[in-house]
């Protein structure tokens, strides 16, 4: 691993699970809770001698906590902070029990490393111990103690978590789903280094498009307080009058907990590179990008259950939908550039499709039969098909290229796996995304939202 517990915190609440991970993987195999290599805490701070050290101040009840978040971070910082001793203090013997996160780790010495040096407070405790940014701590503790059962950090501020929904039905957040989830308000109350007392929500519109814009993308959480959240932190900030949120936002979070289906961004569709180049069906003002791999099973799934429905909105004037490439299985990549190219040159939106469905039913009877052969056996036919329509072209190479550059664009958008969608309506003012397998009444709602 190599790196510190500055560099995985960077993206906070999708990268909150795997702060974690990265500490734990990195942790060899050694014990838990760290037996004789942490001190009992019942001193003060010459148990920290005289040189570099790293503090640990924690709470009555939170000893095995600290003496865990101490063992796995003493390999993390071998090399930013050689020779560096590590001590815990219960903080009230510091007279710190009033710290904004316990536990909190304090550094002590010379940090050359730039990315341990962002995360330290620009501020003294006592004697040279520097405080780790509160979020960043607060994520820290509150993910160890999730992994080994060991409670998590104690806050002196407070906070009500707001959820600011999105505009269609699809992209709103369940809020009871997250009021009842303590796992998912522990997470939040870290995010923000403080406790959450309670969950609200609110409406795109109620909040001005300077929070909206603050935000990027709904639904998204925020955290509503007297106290300044930002104050002491490297991912919070300002959203508006006592209001704030996280750098890089929760949408993510929220989708791939289930508490929503989809998210959205606001401003124009994106710029989606050479999407003239790519067959389209309908022409209504609904547009729906499927974004495809001819080996995904999902995408099979998609096919043979949902795309009807959508083939028949696109022939009542209601949708337009765009089918493209985002190739995972890259030993399929010339296939979908043939396809690709076959359009080019023809301009035949059925002929496409007939071919791609063709693809995929081919892959469910392999799936359903346990014999990949027969998927094998029609991507050729369809490969000897397609040579045959198009007869002596050079335009594969080309079209292989114009598959790579739609896969990379998709991929930065956050559309991670396929089938993957964007949806947005003409003259409209935001864009919904969505990844993995979506049924008839996703679309039916997403339509209906978008329409509406």
């Amino acid at each position: 691993m190599g790196r510190l517990l500055y560099a995985a915190l960077a993206a906070i609440v999708v990268a909150a699970v795997a702060v974690a991970a990265f500490f734990l993987a990195g942790r060899g195999g050694g014990e838990a809770a760290g037996g004789a290599a942490a001190a009992t805490g019942g001193g003060g701070l010459e148990a920290c001698g005289d040189g570099p050290a790293v503090l640990i101040v924690y709470a009555p009840g939170q000893e095995q906590l600290a003496q865990t978040i101490g063992k796995l971070l003493e390999r993390q910082f071998e090399q930013a902070l050689p020779n560096a001793s590590f001590c815990y203090v219960e903080a009230r013997r510091l007279g710190l029990e009033g710290l904004r996160v316990l536990p909190e780790i304090l550094v002590r010495g010379n940090v050359s490393d730039p990315g341990l040096r962002r995360v330290l407070l620009n501020e003294t405790l006592l004697e040279g111990f520097r405080p780790v940014a509160y979020d960043v701590a607060a994520m820290f503790a509150a993910q160890v103690g999730m992994q080994f059962g060991l409670g998590g950090p104690r806050y002196s501020v407070e906070a009500r978590l707001v959820v600011v929904q999105g505009h269609t039905p699809v992209t709103r957040a369940n809020v009871s789903r997250i009021e009842g989830d303590e796992r998912m308000l522990s997470i939040f109350s870290a995010v923000f280094a403080a406790n959450i007392t309670g969950v609200e929500e609110a409406e795109p519109g109620e909040l001005g498009p300077g929070v909206l814009g603050a935000l990027e993308r709904l639904p998204n959480i925020a955290a509503r307080s007297s106290v300044d959240l930002a104050e002491g932190t490297v991912n919070i900030f300002a959203a508006g009058d006592g209001l704030y949120a996280i750098r890089g936002g929760a949408s993510g979070f929220l989708v791939n907990t289930g508490a929503a289906e989809a998210w959205e961004k606001q401003g124009a569709p994106p710029e989606l590179p050479g999407l003239e180049g790519y067959p389209s069906i309908g022409s209504g003002p609904v547009h729906i990008v499927v974004a495809e791999d001819l080996g995904c099973p999902y995408c099979a799934r998609f096919y043979n259950e949902t795309m009807p429905f959508l083939e028949r909105l696109a022939e009542e004037g209601r949708v337009t939908i765009h089918l493209v490439d985002l190739v995972i299985h890259r030993d399929l990549l010339g296939v979908h550039a043939l396809l690709h190219c076959l359009y080019n040159e023809t301009r035949n939106s059925t002929l496409y499709l007939e071919l791609v469905k063709e693809a995929y039913q081919a892959l469910l009877r392999a799936q359903s039969e346990g014999n990949i052969t027969l998927f094998q056996k029609a991507l050729q036919a369809i490969e000897a098909r397609a040579n045959e329509t198009l007869g002596d072209t050079d335009c594969v190479r080309e079209a292989q290229q114009a598959v790579l550059n739609m896969t990379h664009t998709l991929l930065n958008m956050g559309l991670s796996g396929t089938p993957s969608f964007i949806a947005w309506r003409d003259g409209g003012s935001y864009t919904v995304y969505a990844v993995g397998y979506r049924d008839r009444g996703f679309f039916e709602k997403l339509i209906a939202g978008l329409e509406g």
